[in-house]
């Protein structure tokens, strides 16, 4: 019974110590700034008919009995988001990280790679294949053998929403429509998508082609870098002259409406940047607008939003976004530890040293809201685990509400000389040396509460424990073994009496 409450002790003392040491090993670890954020979207299963593309047959009004209650804003659309194109934040989003069918909206994609990959007076030439479409596909009738510089063919695409010039393009650059697919789907992983794979460049139906409101944001964002393609958009017609093969001209105008000032949906007070509209029977009206007003610039996707109330749906967007947000420069917003001597007191006590050279860009834009809070601005400070080559050292985080504004790298001087505080000295080292050990260095742990020496206490602990309890067990062995021998070799007279005690005791 000794033996079994001994254990019991020492295991609770045991379980006690390490347990501590743990505490201690994960503050330090949280507080030392070495945590990261890893965000993932799961892709949603889906399923959907394969039909033609036919972008006219989604021109019918819709009633306002389909208007959703879902959202606060009462929009028509499946899924819709729209995101400041020159922060990159997004504003508002309804369902804008599941995926979709994009329909034409893809060709944005193709369009980005044309120009980033060709030169705009070369030359493509129809390939059979390139002009094999199902029928009502979209179409400017193209032949095989005809040829059309790519100039023309960006025309034809984003205008016209013409199929086979997109195929040609995509062979040109991909050697085969499978091949170019693979090359969308890796340039839109180098945008930051999330969620995309494409398979075609026109966006034609396949199960395993879709993408997220969120992800053609940003593509639709890398597209307003390109002055070539910004001025393809914002014409609202354009004739293609004789080609090798056909003696006439063919004469195209942009299908998106509010890129005419004088059609009922033309955003008033804006600027018409680009857009792409699309439709398919399985992915419903999809459509991409970009707006420009008072210095900012808002992307808006929309995916099923059931025919022209697409282009209802975007006005409500580019309002809301428009009348409650602004941008404002960090250095100019007041808050919390927003200034810069309140970033850099963050930064220090994160990093758990005193350091000097610490430097960032504060000349950075944020999207917020027009009526912003004070009092809900904050800053996060991230640590690299290893200070880079540029002086790299982490991230500060901008937040509005504990929703992200920004992310700024800041940068510290590699010879810096950092001092590492201990539990009775002081160390100083260069801020490489300290970085590159880890936020959580081995010299000392965030509590001052080395956890090495707590490690060998604890094991000596065990060890003493271990050493007494065994030899207390060996004592009590030999003294039972030594009374079991002298109880079996006492004289036989004490026999002899206990027996005839027993014959006489009375009946």
């Amino acid at each position: 019974m000794m033996l079994r409450h001994s254990l019991r002790v020492v295991a609770l003392i045991a379980m006690i110590t390490l347990t501590t040491v743990f505490c201690f090993d994960a503050y330090a670890s949280q507080t030392g700034g070495t945590g990261s954020e890893n965000s993932s979207t799961t892709a949603d299963t889906f399923t959907g008919n394969s039909e033609e593309e036919n972008e006219s047959s989604s021109e019918e009004e819709t009633t306002g009995e389909e208007e959703s209650t879902a959202d606060p804003l009462g929009l028509v659309s499946e899924a819709a988001l729209v995101m400041d194109a020159d922060t990159g934040a997004v504003l508002y989003e309804k369902d804008g990280y599941s995926v979709h069918y994009p329909a034409s909206i893809t060709k944005i994609m193709t369009a980005i790679l044309a120009i980033e990959n060709l030169s705009v007076d070369d030359e493509i030439t129809f390939s059979d294949t390139a002009v094999d479409l199902e029928y009502g596909a979209s179409s400017i009738g193209m032949q095989s053998g005809e040829i059309l510089t790519v100039e023309d063919c960006l025309y034809a695409m984003l205008l016209a929403s013409a199929n086979e010039v997109a195929n040609a393009l995509a062979e040109e650059m991909g050697g085969s429509i499978a091949g170019f697919g693979e090359m969308m789907t890796e340039r839109a992983k180098e945008l930051g998508c999330l969620n995309t794979n494409f398979t075609n460049p026109s966006g034609l139906f396949d199960e395993s082609h879709y993408t997220t409101a969120y992800d053609m944001a940003l593509i639709a964002s890398q597209f307003l870098q390109y002055d070539t393609l910004l001025e393809v958009e914002q014409t609202l017609s354009y004739t293609i002259g004789f080609t090798n093969l056909v003696s006439e001209e063919r004469t195209f105008q942009q299908k998106h409406k509010m890129a005419y000032s004088g059609n009922k949906y033309y955003y008033e007070g804006g600027t018409y940047l680009m857009g792409k509209t699309g439709y398919t029977d399985a992915s419903g009206t999809t459509l991409v607008t970009c707006i420009e007003k008072d210095g900012i610039t808002l992307i808006v996707v929309l995916f099923n939003a059931s025919g022209t109330n697409a282009y209802l749906d975007t006005a409500t967007l580019l309002d809301y976004g428009f009348q409650n947000y602004t941008h404002a420069n960090i250095a100019d917003l007041d808050g919390v530890y927003i200034d810069s001597q309140g970033i850099l007191t963050s930064i220090k006590s994160q990093l758990n040293l005193s350091v000097d050279g610490i430097s960032y860009d504060a000349d950075v834009t944020v999207s917020i809201p027009a009526d912003y809070d004070a009092s809900l601005i904050s800053t996060e400070v991230s640590l690299l685990s290893a200070l880079e080559e540029d002086g790299h050292a982490g991230d500060i985080l901008i937040l509005y509400d504990g929703s992200s504004l920004c992310t700024i790298p800041f940068y510290i001087d590699v010879d810096t000389a950092v001092t590492i505080p201990t539990t009775d000295e002081s160390e100083a080292i260069s801020a490489a040396a300290a970085l590159d050990s880890g936020s959580d260095s081995d010299v000392v742990s965030k509590s001052g509460f080395p956890t090495v020496f707590v490690l060998l206490c604890v094991i000596v602990v065990l060890v003493v424990a271990f050493v007494a309890i065994h030899s207390g067990v060996e004592r009590k062995r030999r003294e039972k073994r030594r009374r079991k021998y002298s109880r079996f070799n006492r004289p036989n007279v004490n026999h002899s009496n206990a027996n005839r005690s027993n014959v006489n005791r009375p009946q």
